[in-house]
This record gives structure tokens, sequence and C-alpha cells, in this order.
């Protein structure tokens, strides 16, 4: 049997996160639970304590190490900087034969996702749309990887890469160009796309919320209250 594994980083900011997804995905795939599937995290600034409340959550986890970071980022540099940086460490875990790198703190799982890990390319991301550029690069928030590029070359390569806006994004769509399978929309359906005339809520599995998240408060979030309470759904 294939070994299979989830991954992820999480800061202390973004546990009420965390709490919904693992309470979304195990509702709707209590197989994971039976199966034993592996969620390494990497605890960019969580205390003893965090990491404690959160292995109460899911059964399974396994804390992974930061690696140093070749050199600091500047403000500019990087949208989201050291976080950005961490989530190509799925890069470098050899032990398991699929990882599957997900954004953990802004998604909530609707429905089963056991087909995601049946999937067998070499690595697999969804396609990002937003109202002004529509159909873009491929969304960081959900990569599949199964042997061929998590290595020690090309980790090292990925980790030294020139830092970019949107960094682990932006590096992943270069280096591997022409390269990533297309996943279907629904595994990584982003909140933005209520206005893809393509894209269709009512499949989506997996919700991810770019940008603001839903327990903030922010401009124009009466739009999206109607995907924010799938959210709402399971934090209660």
């Amino acid at each position: 049997m294939k070994k299979k594994c989830l991954f992820s980083l999480l800061t202390s900011s973004h546990i009420i996160g965390f709490k919904v997804f693992c309470k979304s995905l195990l509702h709707n795939n209590p197989w994971l639970k039976e199966t034993k599937v592996d969620f390494l995290i990497i605890p960019v600034d969580l205390s003893p304590e965090e990491m404690a409340q959160c292995e109460g959550l899911y059964p399974y986890i396994k804390w992974k190490k930061k690696d140093s970071i070749p050199r600091p980022f500047k403000e500019e540099e990087a949208k989201i900087g050291e976080c950005a940086f961490h989530k190509l460490a799925a890069f470098s875990i050899y032990e398991y034969d699929l990882v599957i790198s997900i954004d953990c703190s802004d998604m909530v799982i609707i429905k089963p996702i056991g087909e995601l890990f049946s999937f067998n390319p070499d690595i697999g991301m969804v396609q990002g749309w937003t109202p002004v550029a529509k159909w873009q690069q491929y969304n960081g928030g959900l990569v599949l990887l199964n042997k061929k590029y998590r290595n020690p070359q090309i980790y090292n390569e990925l980790r030294n890469e020139k830092p970019t806006r949107l960094h682990d994004q932006d590096i992943l769509n270069n280096k591997f160009k022409n390269k990533i399978t297309k996943l279907p929309t629904y595994f990584n359906f982003s909140k933005r796309m209520i206005d893809c005339p393509e894209a269709k809520e009512s499949e989506a599995k997996i919700i991810h919320f770019v940008g603001e998240k839903p327990w903030e408060e922010y401009n124009n979030k009466e739009k999206y209250g109607n995907i924010e309470e799938r959210w709402h759904e399971y934090n209660k």
C-alpha cells in the first residue's frame, strides 16, 4: 500500500481556521482516522500549548521542523514572506509516496475527497481565477506531489529562488511550467469563483478562502456571506 500524507504549516493567528479545517475534513472523510493518514505540519510560531491543542483536532499530526531561510525576506519581496517559503518544504518530504500540500488554515472540506488521494500526476494543482485576471496561474493552496520532484536537489533549487510577490506559487508555476497536471476546480474552489461562470460552487469539495478570512471583518463581506456560511457550519 502506498504511503500518503498531508502537509501544511500553521501560525498562531490561524488556529481558528485549522479547527474548522480538521472538523470538516474528518466529518466528510472519516476513513482518514481508520487508515491513519499522517498530517505533517510546520509550527511557524506555535507555543507548546497551541501544538497540544492542535494534536487534539487531528489524531496523526507529525510536527516538521522549520528549515533555515537562505536570507531574510525584505518587506516588499514577498506577500506572505516566511510562510510562503516554508510551503516549499513539501519537496523535502521523502518518506511518503504521495504528499498533498494543502492550506489548512483557510480551507473548508465540504464533501468526501478520497478521489484526491488516488490521483497519480508528478505534480498536480488547480488553476486559479480572479474577476480581473480570469483564469491565471495555478494556485498554490493545494499541490499534489508524487515522488518524481521530491528530492534534495530540486528542494535546494526551489528554496534558493529569488523572492517574488506570491513566492511559492510563482516559483512552482515557473519551475514546473508545462509539467503541472490540471486538477479539477472543485478541489480548490476559491471564494472569488462565485463570479466565475465556468465554475460551479455546487460541485466544490474544498472551498479556499483566499484573501480575507471568514472570521475577519472586511469591506464587501456581505458579497461572500453565503459561501462563508459553509465555513461557519463547522465553526460551532
